[in-house]
Formats: C-alpha cells, sequence, structure tokens
C-alpha cells in the first residue's frame, strides 16, 4: 500500500486526490474485463460461458501493460497535480472539461463519419461525380467529426459535473490524454489516411480506446472507497484475472471462437499464441494443444503423417498406417474424336457466384450473352473452387491440383502468393506444343501471384496497379478492349491460349447506367449490375470473335475464380468462409462441333487442364494431374458421385488466420476448421444452405469423410501451411 493509500487509514479519499496504484489495478481489470466482454457480446458472444471466461482470461496481458504505463504516470502526477490543482479555478471546471473531452472524442468520431463517406463514395459510378464527392466529403466529414466531438464532449462535460466527477484534477486528466498516445494516433491515421480497407486494424482499436475511457473514471471511484476495501477488491480481480488466464492458456476454459472472432482478442490471442510457439510452427501445445512436440516444426495438428516411420506427425496419437494413397485424378486420356490444336480462351470472371447467373437458375436477367453461350456449351452445375479467393484459386486451376499439392514460396505480405517454378501450369504445356499463351489480368494478379507471369509469354495487367480506384468500376470495358487488340495482332501461324480477366463483379459494386442495367440500390442489386455489365461486354468479345470467324476454331470456357458473400452467414466479400456461396461458381465449356449439355455432376475447377488436353490430343504424362477431365465427367466415363472434391481457406487478414478444409462427397459436405479444431457437416439436398449443422449427430459419414480428409491432407505438400 503506498503513502496514498495509506492516508486517512479505511476512510475514503478526499475528493480530487490522484488514485494510488491499489485504486488503479482494481479499475484496469475492470475497465478492460467491462470491455473485452462488450466486444465478445457485439461479435456474437461465441463459445458461452466458456467463451466469456476465454475472453475475460486474456484481458491478463493489457491489464499487466496498462499498470505498467499508468506506474510512472501516476508517480509522475502525484508531484505535479498539486500546482496544476490549484491553477484550475472552481468556476471554470465546465469550460476545461469541454475542452479536454472535445479532444479525447476526436479520437473516435472519425471513425464512423469517414467510414460512411467511404461507402457513399463508392456507389457513385461516374467518375468526375466521385472525385467531386470525394474532395467535398473530405470537408465535410472534418467539420462532422468536430461537430460529433464537441457534442460528445460538451454533454459529456455536462454529465460529469452533474455526478460530482467534474473534481477529476488536471492532472490525471492529463494523464488519461497522454498516458498512452499511440491510440489517439493510430485510429484517425488509419481510417483517413489508409482508407476503407485498413479499418479493420482500427476497429481493433476502439474496445482498447473503451477501455481506456473507463480504468481512469473507475479508479476515480475505486479511490473513494476505503483503503481496506480497495485492496480487497484489487487483490481478488488480480488473482480471479490471473487463474482465468491460467485455465484459459492450458485449455480448461479456452473457446477458440469467443477469441478468434473479436477483432483485438483474436489480435492479442494471436500474438500471445506467437509467443508460446517455440518450434513456429503456427501450433501450440498450449491452448487446444496443437502442437504435441514444440522442438520439432514438422510435428503439429496439420501436418502430414507419413505412414509407418514411427512419428505422430499430426499429434492425433498414433502413426499413420501405410494404405493405398487416395486417388484424386484421372491419369487415362480421354481423347475428343477429333481432337485438335483449337485456340483456347479462358474467361475468368471475378466473385462470380453460381447463383447469380441466370443460365445457373437466377432469377434476374443478369447474364443473357452467357446464357445465349451455355446453349451451346457443356454446363457444369455443380463447379467447385479449390479457394475462395484469387490469388491460390487460379494458380490452382491453370495447374491441375490442389493447392495442397503445389509448391509454395513464402509470401513478404498477407495478400501475397509465391508460385514457384516447380509448379507445371497448362500454359507450359501448351508452350511446349507449339502455342502462343498470354493473360490479361488485372493488376492485382500481376502484382500478387509472384511468379505466374514466368508461365505465360506474355502476362499483361489491364492497368497499372497505382490507377486500381480509376479502373476497378470499368474494367470490363478495359479488358473487351485490350482482347480485341489481341486478336487482331496475334500470331496467326500459332494457335493461342488466352486468359481473360473480367474484374468488375469484384467489389466495390456499382449501379451501371445504359446500356448497363439497374437492378436496385443495395449492394446485391449493384453486384447484379456488375455482372450484367461485365455480361455485355463479354457479348462484345464474343460478337467481336463471330464476325470474325473465330467462334469455329476457339474453345471457350467460362469460369469464375470464386464466389462472393453477402451476409448469408454473416460475412461479406469473400476469402473470410467456405461456404457454398463462396466456392460454388459458374464453369461452362464451349467445344466447336459439340453438342451442349447439362452436367450436374460435381467437378472442379482444376478439371480444366486435363479437359484441356483432351480436347487439343497433346499427348502428357498426367499421373501428377488430379483433375478429371471434364469431357469424362460430360460422357459419364467416371464415377462422377464417388469421387471427392476437396477446396480450401486461409483467411490470413485474421489474426489468427482462418484456416479451414472442405472435402465434398455425394450430397455431403465436411467442413473441417483447422484453426478452431472443430467439425460441420451439411445435408446440401436437405440443407443447401448449410444452417443445419449436422456434426454433432455422430453420423457414421462423418468418420468416412473425415478418414478421407485426412488422407488427402497426409500426402499434401508442406508449403500449404505457409497460407
Amino acid at each position: 500500500m503506498d503513502a496514498e493509500d495509506r492516508r486517512d487509514g479505511a476512510g475514503p479519499h478526499p475528493a480530487g486526490a490522484v488514485p494510488g496504484l491499489v485504486a488503479l489495478s482494481a479499475a484496469s481489470v475492470a475497465g478492460w474485463v467491462v470491455a473485452a466482454l462488450s466486444e465478445w457480446l457485439l461479435y456474437g458472444g461465441r463459445g458461452g460461458l466458456e467463451g466469456a471466461l476465454s475472453v475475460v482470461g486474456l484481458t491478463l496481458p493489457s491489464v499487466l501493460i496498462t499498470l505498467i504505463l499508468g506506474l510512472p504516470v501516476l508517480v509522475l502526477l502525484r508531484r505535479v497535480a498539486p500546482g496544476l490543482q490549484a491553477r484550475v479555478e472552481s468556476g471554470s471546471r465546465m469550460a476545461y472539461w469541454n475542452l479536454f473531452l472535445t479532444l479525447f472524442f476526436l479520437a473516435f468520431t472519425p471513425f464512423p463519419v469517414f467510414r460512411v463517406l467511404v461507402k457513399l463514395s463508392s456507389t457513385i459510378s461516374d467518375e468526375a461525380l466521385q472525385v467531386m464527392f470525394t474532395s467535398a466529403a473530405s470537408v465535410l466529414g472534418v467539420g462532422a467529426a468536430l461537430a460529433a466531438a464537441v457534442t460528445a464532449g460538451r454533454l459529456t462535460a455536462a454529465l460529469l459535473v452533474r455526478l460530482g466527477l467534474d473534481e477529476i484534477p488536471p492532472g490525471f486528466a492529463l494523464f488519461w490524454v497522454f498516458a498512452f498516445p499511440g491510440t489517439w494516433l493510430v485510429v484517425p491515421f488509419a481510417v483517413v489516411v489508409r482508407e476503407p480497407e485498413l479499418l479493420h486494424p482500427a476497429a481493433r482499436l476502439l474496445f482498447p480506446l473503451l477501455a481506456l475511457l473507463l480504468v481512469p473514471l473507475l479508479a476515480m471511484a475505486a479511490q473513494k472507497l476505503g483503503s481496506v476495501v480497495r485492496l480487497v477488491v484489487a487483490t481478488v480481480t488480480l488473482l480471479a484475472t490471473v487463474a482465468l488466464f491460467s485455465t484459459t492458456l492450458l485449455g480448461t476454459t479456452y473457446s477458440s471462437a469467443a477469441v478468434t472472432a473479436p477483432p483485438f482478442t483474436s489480435l492479442l490471442f494471436s500474438k500471445l499464441k506467437t509467443l508460446v510457439d517455440l518450434d513456429g510452427d503456427g501450433q501450440t501445445w498450449l491452448f487446444d494443444g496443437g502442437d504435441c512436440d514444440e522442438s520439432d516444426e514438422a510435428v503439429n495438428r496439420m501436418a502430414s503423417d507419413r505412414p509407418g516411420n514411427g512419428i505422430d506427425e499430426d499429434c492425433d496419437g498414433e502413426d499413420a498406417e501405410s494404405r493405398v494413397g487416395l486417388q484424386l485424378g484421372d491419369p487415362r486420356p480421354f481423347f475428343m474424336p477429333e481432337a485438335r490444336k483449337l485456340n483456347i480462351l479462358v474467361v475468368l470472371l471475378d466473385a462470380v457466384r453460381a447463383d447469380h447467373v441466370h443460365a445457373f437458375g437466377y432469377k434476374r436477367p443478369t447474364t443473357p450473352n452467357i446464357d445465349r453461350l451455355a446453349d451451346e456449351s457443356l454446363v457444369f452445375t455443380q463447379a467447385v473452387s479449390q479457394y475462395p479467393s484469387t490469388g491460390i484459386s487460379v494458380p490452382s486451376m491453370l495447374s491441375g491440383r490442389y493447392p495442397e499439392y503445389m509448391v509454395w514460396g513464402k509470401p513478404k505480405r498477407n495478400n501475397q502468393y509465391v508460385l514457384l517454378s516447380e509448379n507445371e501450369l497448362i500454359t507450359d504445356v501448351l508452350s511446349r506444343n507449339g502455342y502462343s499463351t498470354h493473360g490479361l489480368v488485372a493488376a492485382w494478379i500481376d502484382t500478387h501471384i509472384l511468379g505466374l507471369k514466368d508461365h505465360f509469354d506474355r502476362q499483361e495487367p489491364l492497368y497499372p496497379h497505382s490507377e486500381w480506384k480509376k479502373w476497378v468500376r470499368d474494367s470490363s470495358r478495359l479488358a473487351a478492349t485490350r482482347a480485341i487488340e489481341f486478336f487482331e495482332h496475334r500470331r496467326a501461324d500459332r494457335p493461342f491460349f488466352l486468359l481473360l480477366h473480367f474484374e468488375e463483379a469484384h467489389e466495390p459494386y456499382v449501379t451501371h447506367g445504359p446500356p448497363g442495367k439497374s437492378f436496385g440500390k443495395k449492394e446485391v442489386d449493384r453486384y447484379d449490375s456488375d455482372i450484367y455489365w461485365t455480361d455485355l461486354w463479354l457479348g462484345f468479345v464474343l460478337g467481336y470473335m463471330e464476325m470474325k470467324g473465330l467462334m469455329d476454331d476457339t474453345v471457350i470456357v467460362v469460369l469464375a475464380d470464386h464466389g462472393e458473400e453477402f451476409g448469408d452467414h454473416g460475412k461479406k466479400f469473400h476469402g473470410h468462409q467456405i461456404y457454398q456461396e463462396s466456392i460454388h461458381v459458374p464453369l461452362l465449356v464451349r467445344i466447336p462441333g459439340m453438342e451442349p449439355a447439362r452436367i450436374d455432376h460435381r467437378v472442379g475447377l482444376l478439371d480444366v487442364f486435363p479437359t484441356i488436353l483432351d480436347i487439343t490430343g497433346i499427348e502428357h504424362d498426367r499421373s501428377r494431374l488430379q483433375g478429371v477431365s471434364l469431357l469424362r465427367t460430360a460422357a459419364g466415363a467416371t464415377e462422377a458421385a464417388q469421387r471427392p472434391v476437396f477446396s480450401m481457406l486461409a483467411d490470413r487478414e485474421k489474426e489468427p488466420t482462418q484456416r479451414a478444409k472442405v472435402l465434398l462427397l455425394g450430397n455431403w459436405k465436411l467442413i473441417r476448421d483447422l484453426t478452431r479444431n472443430r467439425n460441420e457437416l451439411y445435408d446440401l439436398v436437405l440443407d443447401p444452405e448449410e444452417k443445419s449443422n449436422m456434426a454433432g449427430h455422430k453420423l457414421p459419414i462423418l468418420s468416412e469423410l473425415q478418414a478421407l480428409l485426412k488422407s488427402f491432407l497426409d500426402a499434401s505438400h508442406p508449403s500449404w501451411q505457409m497460407y
């Protein structure tokens, strides 16, 4: 107990005294617990009582940091507070608190104000109008943030005066503001300067700011209690937090769902997990026990278990038994009767989910040109992307292999993917067989999938990456005109492979005026307008090809790299979940002279590679391919109903990275959440929207699917774990 705590014995302290360490200790625990539980509740309150205890336990590091930073400040304030107190007359307290709280709330108000303005800006399709709005909005945003801060400051000051808390000394007020200057600066900077894609890191700071708002008030309240009461409260709360932290660390009260959903708690959890991960493999023996050997990075729950070596690499309690490997592809050729080196056009639609394409059953007329092409094509109604984001989906599709079996390099950033030269893509095979291979892709692919361009004769970004904002809302027009330029200047003596990327349906969504089509003002309506605009310009390309006679000797493959989320399962955009809206994609193949058909068997995007081999008649060793030719599936020459199809997720925007695997077999879908160590099981025939998780029903199919998935992962390449 310090000198200030001993003064006046057990009696309350005089109003205005600077709180002591005991009062600060009790307040720190209470403030951080309230803030953490508030964040936990706002983000779904997952995990029930166990989840709440986990979240409370993880507040201990924050409490200790608050005390470490607060102690020297309290010592300093003990020296300066009397002098500062003497300079503030009682009558000026309201003005003093008005000014102080206005400055304090300026740390909060820019976040919601500028987020609203950014959202409004993204709805404007005309570039000139958008520039004008952004300029005006910047001025309006500053004014609105200031007005909101002044209003909040005045109301709070009045409330403090009414409650008699305005006697907090000015020295302590300075502590309130300047003890944690980093939180003051980061929120406005992240919102105003770094713009919307980095708002999530700013959101991580909102609840710490709430804690730092509460701690001084609670400390002041605690200081008015008797010293014995303060000591008891501080001791009990600290010991309880230490106990909960220990049980969470050891897994007794650990809830992965609770600690990985709220932004700040998940960030804290990630840092703690990194600290105790001694071998750096991303898994630990603490929390949920995902690592049974912290001295070996090759041993953890996500590792492949090599059979018969006496080592339990995947920490399931036993070494894998030798078994026949899982047959993933079909190495047998299935050449077309008149196979020849036709031109290949692969149309890559970005972020288009299958159930928003009219030809695949959507009620809105979003795709009239794709619909007409579908009438002449093999239409695969149950195609699955191998990853719900471009960075891994496209390389997997071009390699004919699952991402887990490809060879990846270590990325330097969370949104970067490194494709090593050991991977063989369809473009490599075509180049060796006389094709010219060309890619017209969005700038993001060119700058973020490193190594991809090495597999093309030429890969060109549609626009410079620095001009993304300028072109992202009208990139389809650019893709179409660049494609026609390619057709006009290509070498006529060589067949071509062209990867043509239409990025339009990627957020931000825009309503396009005539000749586009408006479906409404909601996000999903603007998304449909983007799809219609994409289809319009794809129709322009198809019309040109028909006029030039290219349709007679060109295979056209239309597919999407992944789907899009609109809150179907609580998330938006893509790359965050692995439900059907994210991985069920349109896929159709138009082959000159082949009768059209609709095929309802499940296929994967990795099936495109062997399909092109069968169309062109190119001989190639298919032993490493894991796709099955779409021609074979369309002809019924494979047991498609018994074929397992896999997909994966590694959401590196989350802390920690959210990793999951999917296995689809027949009408069943297993989602294995590797981060949270849990299963989800759905019957896609009875429950196509994936609302009823049957994993808890102990169905025999669950064990069968788990065994298949284990076999799949046991033979995978370890480099996928970097993602």
